[in-house]
């Protein structure tokens, strides 16, 4: 067994003997991230349903891939192995199976264990991100999978074994969605306490996209976690693709992107763990709605650290203040409130916000990262073929209401108009994305204004 990795350990293992309320398989040269077992478990604990989780996976090795493939992929598994190895799963469900089948001499133990589950009524669900790293092994390691004759002989002998699955399909389980008005839970689930060795942050954003506001939240997490000897925490309540996750993964690998793993009703007590289980010495909101309204339960639950927000800018035409105005009524659950400029700080000091508790803290630029490169503004310009004596006029934001995208086009077509020469760029992306590009068409400006989507941060300055 020792000579046919984990799973053939496991199978010679007697399956009554797993102690512990989870199971998962790993083997000696496969990785797992820091946070996809709390992930898991936190899945199986709150979606009851559920029999067994996975993640998306990194091949490396002896070739390399990117596998966001599982148990979404559904009946496509009773042909081919969609699901990682290392899926956690109840112990309870393995022991009920009577584990792992230690007659496959060959590999494909883990599939089996997959099926015959599926066949007793139980199935899992694939987080979406890349949370598990797959070492690849060269061909000739597993004769079940590389020998055509052994695989066919191998699928054959599955639909005898679990004519249930292989004739009405694996199981059709899915998240529910929280009822209206359900109650948000006790906290108290699940207990994981961690050693303290640095100060620590946990920041509460909205999500990780491409914005003002999240470039200075990737700025000052930075600058505390790569140069600030602070360690770093941060929650996010959006999933909205998150295109700059792998930037704030190169600050913290300890990012929870809470609705690809919990129901918004567990928002509350997961934050609450994650404060019993790292003691941050700050809880940071920052232009995250939900948040602003959990700082009450988080309040009473989870005393301990110093609760800051940070407020870039107000919002008249939005909730009667936007951020500033939740500043504003939330002030009694904040220790701090700082601000992007005086001008914010008066103004929220104007809606009855504690004079006391208020500070301003400009964001300022590093003139040093973020000077002009002659070489690669000249590249640039190559590259999308724009002359050097051509006037560029440039707006980088995302494309949403309160940047007025489409103001800027209009503007554009009264400077095209007056028969000025120009070329414009728009440097980012949202949801009024295919309205720019409609727009820019019917006014037929498709040769004065480029929409180039989001660019890396080197390339825009």
């Amino acid at each position: 067994a020792r000579n046919r990795g984990i799973m053939a350990a496991a199978s010679a293992a007697d399956p009554s003997l797993v102690l512990g309320e989870y199971l998962v398989f790993v083997d000696t040269d496969d990785l797992l991230e820091p946070t996809y077992l709390e992930k898991a478990v936190w899945f199986l604990a709150t979606n009851p349903r559920f029999g067994m989780v996975g993640a998306w996976s990194t091949g490396f090795g002896h070739k390399t891939f990117l596998w966001a493939r599982g148990f979404e992929d559904g009946d496509t598994n009773l042909k081919t192995n969609m699901i990682t190895i290392s899926t956690v799963m109840r112990t309870q469900l393995y022991q009920q199976v009577g584990g792992l089948d230690d007659s496959l001499r060959y590999g494909m133990e883990d599939w089996d264990l997959w099926m015959r589950l599926a066949n007793n009524g139980h199935w899992g669900y694939t987080i979406p991100e890349y949370l598990f790293w797959y070492h690849v092994s060269p061909p000739g390691k597993w004769p079940m999978i590389d020998n055509r004759i052994l695989f066919d002989r191998f699928i054959t002998n599955q639909t005898r074994k679990y004519p249930q699955v292989y004739s009405k399909g694996v199981p059709k389980i899915t998240r529910t969605k929280p009822a209206p008005y359900e109650p948000t839970p006790p906290p108290g689930l699940l207990s994981n306490l961690l050693h303290r060795c640095r100060p620590r942050i946990l920041a509460l954003v909205p999500w990780l996209a491409v914005g003002g506001s999240d470039q200075f939240n990737f700025n000052f997490l930075s600058r505390l976690g790569l140069h600030g000897g602070w360690e770093v925490t941060i929650v996010t309540d959006k999933d909205e693709g998150n295109p700059w996750l792998p930037q704030f993964l190169r600050i913290t690998p300890d990012i929870f992107i809470m609705p690809k793993f919990l129901r918004s009703t567990d928002y509350p007590r997961f934050i609450v763990y994650l404060i019993e289980s790292r003691s941050p010495d700050v809880v940071l909101v920052s232009n995250s709605e939900r948040e602003y309204g959990l700082l009450p339960y988080l309040r009473s639950h989870a005393p301990s650290p110093v609760y800051v927000d940070y407020v870039h800018m107000e919002e008249p035409d939005w909730k009667s203040g936007g951020y500033a105005r939740y500043s504003v009524g939330y002030k009694s659950w904040l220790d701090r409130s700082i601000f992007a400029s005086r001008h914010v700080q008066e103004y929220v000091i104007g809606l009855g916000h504690d004079a006391n508790k208020t500070a301003t803290v400009m964001i300022g630029v590093d003139a040093d990262k973020y000077v002009r490169d002659g070489q690669v503004r000249q590249a640039l310009r190559e590259k999308l073929g724009i002359k050097e004596s051509t006037l560029l006029i440039i707006c980088v934001a995302r494309m949403e209401h309160q940047k007025q995208p489409l103001k800027f086009v209009e503007v554009l077509k009264k400077i095209h108009d007056a028969g000025l020469p120009f070329l414009a760029v728009y440097i980012g992306t949202g949801y009024l994305y295919q309205e720019m590009v409609n727009r820019v068409k019917a006014l037929h400006l498709e040769s004065k204004i480029r929409l180039l989507g989001s660019l890396p941060n080197e390339e825009v300055s």
